[in-house]
Protein backbone atom coordinates (compact mmCIF):
# COMPACT_ATOMS: atom_id res chain seq x y z
CA UNK A 1 0.00 0.00 0.00
CA UNK A 2 1.14 3.51 -0.78
CA UNK A 3 -0.08 6.45 1.24
CA UNK A 4 0.03 9.55 -0.98
CA UNK A 5 -0.30 12.87 0.81
CA UNK A 6 -0.59 15.90 -1.47
CA UNK A 7 -3.04 18.80 -1.39
CA UNK A 8 -3.01 19.35 -5.15
CA UNK A 9 -5.49 17.08 -7.00
CA UNK A 10 -3.61 17.45 -10.30
CA UNK A 11 -0.35 16.38 -8.65
CA UNK A 12 -2.17 13.47 -7.00
CA UNK A 13 -3.49 12.38 -10.39
CA UNK A 14 -0.02 12.62 -11.97
CA UNK A 15 1.64 10.72 -9.10
CA UNK A 16 -1.02 7.99 -9.23
CA UNK A 17 -0.60 7.57 -12.99
CA UNK A 18 3.20 7.44 -12.62
CA UNK A 19 2.83 4.73 -9.97
CA UNK A 20 0.59 2.69 -12.26
CA UNK A 21 2.82 3.18 -15.32
CA UNK A 22 5.87 2.34 -13.24
CA UNK A 23 4.40 -1.05 -12.42
CA UNK A 24 2.73 -0.55 -9.06
CA UNK A 25 -0.29 -2.83 -8.71
CA UNK A 26 -1.14 -2.34 -5.05
CA UNK A 27 -3.54 -0.10 -3.21
CA UNK A 28 -3.03 3.67 -3.16
CA UNK A 29 -4.63 5.70 -0.38
CA UNK A 30 -4.56 9.39 -1.37
CA UNK A 31 -5.11 12.19 1.14
CA UNK A 32 -5.42 15.88 0.29
CA UNK A 33 -4.51 16.96 3.82
CA UNK A 34 -1.97 15.78 6.33
CA UNK A 35 -4.64 15.87 9.04
CA UNK A 36 -6.80 13.35 7.16
CA UNK A 37 -3.79 11.09 6.68
CA UNK A 38 -2.98 11.36 10.37
CA UNK A 39 -6.57 10.34 11.20
CA UNK A 40 -6.07 7.31 8.98
CA UNK A 41 -2.88 6.33 10.82
CA UNK A 42 -4.58 6.71 14.19
CA UNK A 43 -7.09 4.06 13.17
CA UNK A 44 -4.77 1.55 11.51
CA UNK A 45 -3.50 -1.62 13.15
CA UNK A 46 -0.31 -3.49 12.32
CA UNK A 47 -2.34 -6.46 11.05
CA UNK A 48 -3.85 -4.24 8.32
CA UNK A 49 -0.49 -3.11 6.95
CA UNK A 50 0.61 -4.64 3.68
CA UNK A 51 4.21 -5.61 3.00
CA UNK A 52 6.31 -3.02 1.16
CA UNK A 53 4.05 -0.13 2.16
CA UNK A 54 5.41 3.41 2.13
CA UNK A 55 4.39 7.06 2.24
CA UNK A 56 4.84 9.65 -0.51
CA UNK A 57 4.63 12.97 1.29
CA UNK A 58 4.52 16.49 -0.11
CA UNK A 59 6.32 19.10 1.99
CA UNK A 60 4.22 22.16 1.20
CA UNK A 61 0.73 21.29 2.40
CA UNK A 62 -1.54 24.00 3.86
CA UNK A 63 -2.52 23.80 7.52
CA UNK A 64 -0.11 20.97 8.44
CA UNK A 65 3.02 20.68 6.29
CA UNK A 66 4.98 17.49 5.67
CA UNK A 67 7.39 18.07 8.56
CA UNK A 68 4.55 18.77 10.99
CA UNK A 69 2.86 15.60 9.78
CA UNK A 70 6.01 13.56 10.49
CA UNK A 71 6.31 15.12 13.94
CA UNK A 72 2.70 14.11 14.71
CA UNK A 73 3.18 10.67 13.16
CA UNK A 74 6.15 9.99 15.48
CA UNK A 75 3.80 10.34 18.45
CA UNK A 76 1.58 7.47 17.24
CA UNK A 77 2.06 3.71 17.60
CA UNK A 78 5.78 3.16 16.98
CA UNK A 79 5.17 -0.28 15.48
CA UNK A 80 2.82 1.15 12.85
CA UNK A 81 5.05 4.14 12.10
CA UNK A 82 8.17 2.01 11.66
CA UNK A 83 6.52 -0.07 8.93
CA UNK A 84 5.98 2.97 6.70
CA UNK A 85 9.16 4.38 5.17
CA UNK A 86 8.65 7.93 3.91
CA UNK A 87 9.68 9.48 0.62
CA UNK A 88 9.31 13.21 0.48
CA UNK A 89 7.81 14.14 -2.87
CA UNK A 90 8.32 17.80 -3.57
CA UNK A 91 9.14 20.46 -6.09
CA UNK A 92 11.15 22.27 -3.42
CA UNK A 93 14.73 23.09 -4.34
CA UNK A 94 15.47 24.27 -0.81
CA UNK A 95 18.58 22.53 0.53
CA UNK A 96 17.31 23.09 4.08
CA UNK A 97 14.23 20.98 3.28
CA UNK A 98 16.45 18.10 2.20
CA UNK A 99 18.67 18.44 5.24
CA UNK A 100 15.69 18.60 7.57
CA UNK A 101 14.13 15.56 5.88
CA UNK A 102 17.26 13.57 6.70
CA UNK A 103 16.75 14.17 10.43
CA UNK A 104 13.69 11.86 10.49
CA UNK A 105 14.54 8.18 10.98
CA UNK A 106 11.77 6.88 8.71
CA UNK A 107 12.55 9.21 5.77
CA UNK A 108 14.34 7.09 3.18
CA UNK A 109 14.39 9.42 0.20
CA UNK A 110 13.59 12.75 -1.39
CA UNK A 111 11.88 12.54 -4.79
CA UNK A 112 11.27 15.47 -7.09
CA UNK A 113 7.90 16.28 -8.61
CA UNK A 114 6.61 15.27 -10.94
CA UNK A 115 7.05 11.61 -10.15
CA UNK A 116 7.82 9.59 -13.27
CA UNK A 117 7.29 5.93 -14.10
CA UNK A 118 11.07 5.49 -14.37
CA UNK A 119 11.58 6.72 -10.81
CA UNK A 120 8.68 4.53 -9.62
CA UNK A 121 10.16 1.44 -11.26
CA UNK A 122 13.31 1.90 -9.16
CA UNK A 123 11.53 2.18 -5.81
CA UNK A 124 11.68 -0.81 -3.47
CA UNK A 125 8.39 -2.58 -3.05
CA UNK A 126 6.96 -1.83 -6.47
CA UNK A 127 5.19 -4.94 -7.65
CA UNK A 128 5.36 -5.65 -11.35
CA UNK A 129 2.39 -6.94 -13.29
CA UNK A 130 2.59 -10.59 -14.22
CA UNK A 131 3.89 -11.10 -17.72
Amino acid sequence: MIILIDDNPIDTFIQTKALELGGYRGRIEAFRSAEKALDYFQGISTSAIEADSFILLDIRIPSMNGFEFLDALQRLDKEVVSTFPVYFLSSSLDLEDRQRANTYPNVVGFLEKPLTRHVVAGLPGIRKAAS
